[in-house]
């Protein structure tokens, strides 16, 4: 196995053509990571609990509308 700095030299020394296929390889392998948490949260029931803290969260006035976070920018 490479280490990071390995990859990253690889990288650095792609041809401009390529360039751009690491990036695009990491976001689909952190896309399916993110989508195996997500099914594992619900299996465990885990999602529910995060969700209902969030809407404790929106109950409790902690939350903003993301029209208001936009405008605060």
């Amino acid at each position: 196995m490479s280490t990071v700095q390995e990859i990253k030299a690889a990288i650095e020394a792609l041809p401009d053509s390529d360039f751009r296929e690491p990036s695009k390889a990491i976001d689909e392998t952190e896309a399916e990571r993110f989508d195996r948490a997500l099914e594992t949260a619900a299996q465990s029931g885990k999602l529910y609990s995060w969700l209902n803290k969030v809407d404790a969260d929106i109950d409790a006035g902690r939350v903003k509308p993301l029209d208001e976070i936009i405008n605060d920018t």
